[in-house]
Parts: structure tokens; sequence; C-alpha cells
């Protein structure tokens, strides 16, 4: 652990107040575990469909005033299950050993309530992210960003069904032609952006699976490991699967001066962990490189 006693006055903030005395991080850590697995239960009922304005001027950064981090995760099968399970979250817990000057409280939300947060200002960094490998996006008209610094790639896979099977070359053909689009696509929400065809926005990779399935729509784009678990745990068959593209692995922050300090902050921490090896070994548990394994094929 890697706090020293500290004492500091109460801090009111948006979502909890601390009150730091003679609290070890450890105790710390523990209640804000609790605090953050009954905030999964709440807020799975609310609306997901994240702000796409910017948050008014007078909207407070979550960690105004203190040093303090509110990390928003996204509620994903085996990357953030809750705010003390998952891939992602044993990510940000490595972050916040190495940060020495606060502590970063862990809250998981649904996906799109997820990237709200960040762009309202009630969380500081909002995990995960994805920036087409080697690309510039324009984000200036956004509430929040991507970080400069990536923290690994990531396969995004192409999924359709096997009556009626997809490959990014068609999705590219039929962009070219213009006219109306000749196929239904779905994406998670916060991803529309990142992908160059007309599509729709779901907050739940299972039911997007299940929309597949049944020839709803033509096809869903998402990242490998998420969706591939997913996918295993329902067992459908009659999926296709091709690689579709390579994402950067980045975190979404407030586009604001905000936000530049947070980075700094993040930045520091991923480095950190790059030179002791650790950001590689926990990276290997959320991405992978492509497998071009097939549901067809599996005997479910």
């Amino acid at each position: 652990m890697k706090k020293a006693l500290r004492i500091v006055s109460v801090i009111m903030m948006v979502f909890l107040l601390f009150t730091l005395g003679a609290c070890s991080k450890a105790d710390t850590q523990n209640t804000t575990t609790d605090e953050s697995s009954s905030t999964v239960a709440t807020q799975a009922e609310q609306s997901e469909a994240p702000t796409e304005s910017a948050p008014p001027a007078s909207a407070e950064p979550a960690a105004s005033g203190s040093k303090d981090l509110i990390a928003s995760l996204a509620q994903l099968p085996g990357l953030a299950d809750s705010s003390d399970k998952g891939a992602f979250v044993d990510l940000v817990k490595a972050m916040d050993e190495v940060y020495t000057e606060g502590n970063i409280k862990i809250e998981v939300y649904p996906f799109g309530r997820s990237i709200e947060n960040v762009s309202t200002g009630k969380a500081d960094f909002h995990i995960p992210s994805g920036r087409p490998l080697g690309a510039k996006t324009d984000e200036s008209k956004l509430p929040f960003r991507s970080s400069e610094k990536p923290f690994g790639v990531l396969s995004s896979v192409l999924y359709s069904n096997v009556d009626k099977k997809i490959t990014t070359e068609m999705l590219n053909e039929a962009l070219k032609k213009g006219g109306t689009f000749p196929y239904k696509i779905e994406v998670l929400v916060g991803s529309k952006g990142a992908i160059p065809y007309p599509s729709t926005e779901s907050s739940d990779i299972k039911q997007s699976f299940e929309k597949l399935k049944n020839k709803r729509i033509d096809a869903f784009i998402n990242p490998q490991e998420e969706s591939d678990k997913a996918l295993r745990e329902l067992k459908y068959n009659n999926i296709y699967r091709s690689l579709w593209s390579q994402f950067e692995d980045v975190i979404a922050i407030p586009n604001n001066d905000h936000g530049k300090e947070v980075e700094k902050i993040l930045n520091d921490c991923l480095s950190k962990m790059e030179a002791s090896g650790k950001l590689k070994e926990l990276y290997y548990k959320i991405h992978q490189p492509y497998d071009n394994w097939q549901p067809s094929e599996m005997g479910w």
C-alpha cells in the first residue's frame, strides 16, 4: 500500500464525503467498494443515453478541490462486472497503487451512463474508449476526448449471421457507392463515432447478439474479448465472426482544462506501470491478438 497517514479537512464532493483522518488507504478503498457496488444496482435502471452537448460552464470537475479522482468504468462482462471485479477494474487499481498524490475511486455504470459521467463532470475519466490505430480524429466539439497515450491495442470484430455473412470489404464497398446504406449495423453506446457506416447504438452486448441471431440487424461491431465472452455464454452457433479493425485502447477524459490535468496524472501512472512491466501483465487479461474462431465449429 502506498499511502502514509494523512490529515486533511472535510471535503464535500459530488458523489460522496471523504473524511480522511488517521484512516489507511486500504480502509478507504473497502468503504468505497461497498458504495460503488450499490451505485451499479441503482444506476442500471436510469437512462443510458450519453449527453451529446458540452457540460454547462458551471459544472465542477468530479475531483474539484482535491487530488482524488473518480474513475467511471462501463459495466462489461469480465472487464468491469462491479467496482471490485474485472480486468479493467484491476488496471485502475494498479494505477491507484502508483498514484501517490491521492486516491482513485472506481464506479461502474452502464456504458452510456459512464460516458455521460465524464461529459457532465461527475467523473474524471472513463474506461474503455477506442481510437482507430494510427488515426487522428476531430474531438474538438465533443464534451469528452481521448487521451493521447494509449495503454494497448484491441481487435474489433464484425459479427454477422451465418445465413448472411458480411465482411469489411462489403461494408466499405456499400459506403463508396453512396445512396441508402443496405446494412443495419449496431454498435455499443459511445462507439458510433468510431465507425464510418450508418449505425444504431446498443447498451447491451447480449441484446445485440439476440437481434443478430434473429436477423433483426445485419451486423454488430465491437471489441473482441467482451463480445466473445458474451457470445460463449449465449452459445449462439449461427453467428459469423471476422476481423473488422484494430484500435488503440485509450481513456476518455473531459474536454477542458481539468481534463488536461487528469491526463497528466494518468499518463504518469501508465508510464510507471509500463516501466515495471505491470501494464503488459494486466493488459493481457483485457485484450489479446485477434482469434479467428467460429461459433458454428464449437459443437454447441
